[in-house]
């Protein structure tokens, strides 16, 4: 039997924001924003994310309409509700279209951003469009609408315990649907932008908050995808001389011996920073017998940056084969398919050196037969970069060897720039996943780079990440929303919020982000039901105790029932919560017991959320006809256990392997 015990006489201080309700709005109707509003006492963090369709602040076609929308989105009511209630932050969602070096509006996946979002901004020069957008925006904010920063006044540092608002950059840029769709964008043009929001920021008020990099996980990596954008073949029976096509292009579509293909970007990094490079090819079906031919890969002329489209055709077929020597003697053209070649040598130093030039990349192919005779009757031809798909064209995959918060945190030291509050997501399967390590890696980039290791990290979105396993759904939603969040507040994070705070009961559409299996708040647009999912249900449990302290509890970790528990004082009344996440572990019988000093014992409540006992789906719909989670407004009511002054206070419960339990201990006058 395992023991927990809170200790009223003992506070901790503050109630900490991370165990204030949270919520992120994305696309929230205006009666869950209600229900969010409606929850008493300061909040932890809101995540401002603006709808997506006619008021979509990334549709602007001009800077005057860009700010008129975001003015409008500002002041909506339930926005300014949440920034007097708690810290606010205002995700600058995508590059508006009349910013985007891309003008394609193909909607990615089921998200709802249109392709322009997450290209790059087409002006990142040092005063140039993007700079006077944040720096009008700010000012916006900040001057016109007088949202304050939340800053301690004395410190100067950032209070996630003050009102405010706090500007997010971007949303998971190393996920190609938010930053680079179809390599629009490098990591290192992420990175440039952030530079620039920061300087046009600074212009405008010296004060602002920022929290950055807003990374899908705190472990996560990025791969930047370069489409080439220029391609030719060659041949040559001697390998000495051009022969075929025309000296203007160079160009011929038979029997050719040597490629190059012409990326249009490279990233901004430096060589250490890239882990590895991979080039990806479509291969057609290689001519004649290639079975003993292969093929050697190099940076074309010397290191890349020489341009082909200025030069003659001779010039460019001697240059395929004269550069510094990437792969030699590769054999995978020798079949048709999609291949993958890794490059070596001086790739990443080439690559880095091109984008510090500003140039293009070049790389050239040529076969190591190509002189002997029967050249001309085989070859292998890799689709270039006029395919009409574009997965099929040649691609450079440039993976880099540290994660995207440490590529940030390395570049914000670097150049010196503005970071408040490091910001990741985490979707997990089991609520402890990741959040030691990704914790471990921020702190030791930020000691790496001699920035204050005690700098907040929160994290603005959290969900359970299996889709298909109905946890998102049904009482163990409670379970993983309470285990997560005491995970990260034992890890050091700040706040955090779940994502999301609304869920359509119907199909989703490209106007509704995370509508299927996300919200905590299930809008029945069909069925014509509004209920509450457990996960919010027992946030609204927290809303009890977000004004009061935290107290003693022991112990906050029982590992081996995977049993976690905090406590808080608020009034004449205490409260554990708790959390036990053991799938396959069986029941597990728990006593709780509070010392106080605030009088008579009178009683104890008892929320439990437990697919036997209130089970919040178990409650039948008569307007749908069919069942649905039970109402925050039901579960509320509670089970009241009287005990007289006599009796122990202890509430003896059988936990099962997924189950969430809050206990309010009531003291002689206690709510």
């Amino acid at each position: 039997m395992t023991q927990i015990a809170a200790n009223a006489r003992q506070s901790l201080g503050q109630t900490p924001p991370i165990w204030r309700p949270s919520a992120m709005q994305a696309n929230a109707t205006a009666q869950a924003l209600s229900e969010f509003s409606a929850l008493r006492g300061p909040h932890g963090i809101t995540r401002l994310a603006a709808p997506f369709g006619a008021d979509d602040m990334s549709e602007a076609v001009s800077l005057s309409d860009y700010i008129a929308r975001c003015t409008l989105y500002l002041n909506l009511p339930e926005v300014q509700e949440a920034l007097t209630r708690g810290l606010c932050i205002f995700e600058i969602n995508g590059v508006p279209k009349y910013l985007s070096s891309s003008a394609d509006e193909t909607v990615l996946g089921g998200s709802g951003w249109k392709a322009f979002r997450a290209a790059k901004p087409s002006d990142l020069s040092a005063t140039g469009s993007w700079y006077t957008a944040m720096n009008a925006l700010v000012n916006l904010a900040m001057g016109t609408l007088g949202i304050p920063a939340p800053r301690n006044p004395d410190t100067g540092l950032v209070d996630l315990s003050r009102r405010g608002m706090a500007f997010q950059f971007f949303n998971e840029p190393n996920n190609e649907v938010f930053w680079g769709y179809n390599g629009s964008a490098t990591i290192g043009d992420y990175l440039l932008a952030y530079r620039r929001f920061c300087e046009g920021a600074r212009a405008a008020n010296p004060d602002f908050v920022v929290c950055g990099p807003v990374s899908a996980g705190a472990l996560s990596t990025r791969t930047d995808k370069l489409y080439a954008t220029h391609s030719a073949d060659f041949f040559s029976f001697t390998g000495t001389a051009f022969i075929g096509g025309t000296e203007a292009t160079g160009r011929r579509d038979d029997n050719p011996t040597r490629s190059y293909w012409k990326f249009g970007s490279a990233p901004t990094l430096a060589p250490s920073a890239i882990g590895s490079v991979t080039l990806a090819l479509s291969q057609s079906t290689p001519t004649g017998d290639v079975s003993a031919e292969s093929w050697s890969i190099r940076g074309y002329a010397t290191n890349g940056q020489t341009d082909p489209e200025t030069q003659n055709g001779s010039t460019r077929f001697n240059n395929c084969s004269s550069g510094n020597l990437y792969v030699s003697g590769d054999t995978a053209l020798r079949t048709s398919g999609e291949k993958t070649i890794t490059l070596g040598g001086a790739i990443a130093t080439d690559l880095a050196a091109a984008a510090a030039a500003g140039t293009a990349f070049t790389l050239g192919m040529h076969s190591a037969l190509e002189s002997t005779a029967g050249a001309a009757q085989r070859y292998a031809v890799p689709r270039g970069y006029d395919a009409a798909d574009i997965n099929q064209r040649p691609r450079l995959d440039v993976q880099y060897s540290r994660t995207l918060v440490e590529l940030f945190i390395d570049y914000v030291a670097a150049n010196s720039l503005e970071l408040d509050m490091v910001d990741v997501h985490n979707f997990q399967d089991d609520p402890e996943e990741f959040v030691e390590s990704g914790m471990t890696s921020i702190r030791a980039a930020l000691a790496l780079n001699n920035l204050d290791v005690d700098l907040p990290v929160i994290v603005t979105e959290f969900q359970n990440d299996s889709a298909t396993s109905g946890v998102r759904d049904d009482y163990r939603s409670a379970a993983y929303f309470l285990g997560s969040v005491h995970a990260h507040w034992q890890a050091g994070y700040s706040a955090m919020c779940m994502a999301t705070l609304l869920k359509l009961g119907s199909a989703p559409t490209v106007d509704n982000l995370f509508t299927d299996q996300w919200g905590m708040i299930l809008n029945g647009t069909v069925s014509g039901y509004y209920v509450a999912c457990p996960n919010f249900m027992l946030m609204r449990l927290l809303e009890y105790v977000s004004q009061g302290e935290m107290i003693e509890c022991t112990p906050l970790v029982d590992a081996s029932i995977g049993l976690r528990s905090v406590a808080f004082r608020e009034g004449n009344s205490a409260f554990i919560f708790a959390a036990r996440w053991d799938e396959g572990g069986g029941s597990e019988v728990v006593d709780f017991s509070c010392d106080s000093d605030m009088g008579l014992f009178a009683g104890v409540r008892v929320w439990r959320f437990n697919s036997t006992t209130n089970d919040p789906k178990s409650v039948y719909n008569a307007t749908s006809g069919s069942s649905a989670p039970k109402a925050a407004a039901a579960l509320a009511a509670g089970d009241r256990a009287q005990y007289s002054a006599s009796r122990a206070s202890v509430q003896r419960l059988t936990l099962g392997e997924v189950e969430a339990v809050v206990l309010q201990f009531l003291y002689e006058g206690g709510q």
